[in-house]
């Protein structure tokens, strides 16, 4: 499972690459820029959330089938599933559009994509890392300034995103 988890975090990587480059060039057919000849197409808001499930859902079960939790994973789990959840079940039942067509082959690829982070971030923070770092796991790890910026960054970052989200919902109605 560790050579999986290597090739797959090589993938990611590249597969991020790729994407940025493709979309120099061609519009993502969203939004704005849906066109025909991208296929069939379902509400947004069902899109948006069968595209992100792998993430949270993956997260969760490794963490979960991990035989080694501590302080610093369940504080990880935290920060991620509140984004995630937030990200997946919350914000699109309250976009603006949320009705709006959006290709299915994109919520496809989205959700390989998705299954490709979920994996890699579960199976990579539940279970190599402990095999890898176990004294991160134990405790080192909060005391790593990283761990300090990097908490900061996301607080921040979610503060940000519900002031920003509740303004524009308010501005909307």
């Amino acid at each position: 499972m560790a050579k999986i988890y290597s090739l797959l975090l090589i993938l990611i990587f590249a597969f991020a690459v790729l994407v940025l480059i493709v979309l120099f060039f061609i519009p993502a057919p969203y939004g704005k820029f849906l066109r025909k000849g991208w296929g069939s197409t379902i509400p947004a808001k069902w899109a948006w959330m069968i595209m992100e499930l792998p993430s949270p859902a993956l997260m969760t079960y490794f963490f979960f089938s991990s035989f080694h939790k501590s302080l610093p994973q369940y504080i990880f789990i935290a920060f991620w599933l509140s984004h995630y959840i937030d990200r997946s079940f919350i914000y699109p039942f309250t976009q603006s559009g949320r009705d709006k067509p959006y290709p299915f082959i994109i919520v496809i690829m989205a959700f390989i994509f998705n299954c490709l982070n979920g994996f890699v971030n579960g199976y990579g923070s539940s279970i190599i890392h402990y095999t890898l770092y176990p004294g991160l796991l134990t405790g080192g790890l909060l005391q790593e300034p990283q761990s300090f910026y990097s908490g900061s960054l996301l607080i921040n970052q979610l503060i940000l995103d519900y002031v920003i989200s509740e303004e524009l919902i308010r501005s909307n109605t």
